[in-house]
């Protein structure tokens, strides 16, 4: 999509987002050539080396597609604003429904500062370290509490305002985790706490970066290294 700036006749600033003409039928172009490859790929394992790229390209077009859906994204974000309405350094902006569809979202304008324009952070009074940490802190509570994240967390998408407060921007793709994981996640961010390794070794097994298979002796002096 392409944002503008616009005020509504009421005389609220807002931004609106328009989606790109044709831009199902170009992507299911895109997708079906890859499609192609892919299986293709799939001949020669030794050079994939185990990777499912029919798999990957599959959840690539599931997300996609979700995000081309822009009520599908305005209540994406009365999610987000939900989990965190008792956070007041938190905010999402407020979602004009009578101006919105399928293809347009108008949504609150927010000015503010990039999080990546330190200069003018400062210039702020405002410490890059603390905007760091408040943005871990709001993940490790999507994560291990919400079960539900902004996935697509790059610094045109996160805006310091004026009075200090993060805004999040772009809810198109977010993600679940489910109770299950979610558990082992709280396993593993307390194993990191406590700088077990046996236990974070387990943990990267549980998860599935590693193969139950693996030889646990070879990668505990990895996750030493890691602490």
């Amino acid at each position: 999509g392409q944002v503008y700036q616009a005020t509504l006749h009421s005389g609220e600033t807002v931004a609106v987002k328009v989606q790109r003409p044709d831009l199902a039928n170009v992507i299911n172009f895109d997708i079906a050539v890859l499609r192609q490859i892919a299986r293709f790929m799939m001949r020669f394992p030794q050079v994939i080396r185990g990777i499912d790229w029919e798999g990957i390209l599959g959840e690539f077009a599931t997300v996609v597609f979700e995000e081309m859906d822009y009520i599908q994204e305005g209540r994406n974000a009365e999610t987000f604003r939900a989990n965190f309405r008792k956070w007041r350094e938190v905010y999402v902006p407020t979602i004009y429904w009578s101006h919105s569809s399928p293809r347009v979202l108008t949504m609150e304008f927010i000015g503010g500062t990039k999080v990546t324009d330190l200069e003018t952070l400062r210039e702020r009074q405002i410490h890059p370290p603390d905007v760091i940490k408040l943005i871990a802190r709001t993940y490790l509570k999507q994560l291990l509490e919400d079960g539900y994240f902004h996935a697509d967390p790059h610094p045109g998408n996160l805006r310091v305002m004026d009075d200090g407060r993060m805004a999040f921007f772009d809810f198109g793709m977010v993600g679940r985790i489910s109770a299950t994981l979610q558990s082992q996640m709280i396993d593993a961010f307390f194993h990191i706490v406590e700088k077990d390794v046996k236990g974070l070794t387990q943990d990267l097994i549980n998860l599935e970066f590693l193969a139950p298979t693996v030889d646990q002796e070879v990668i505990k002096p990895v996750v030493e290294k890691l602490f």
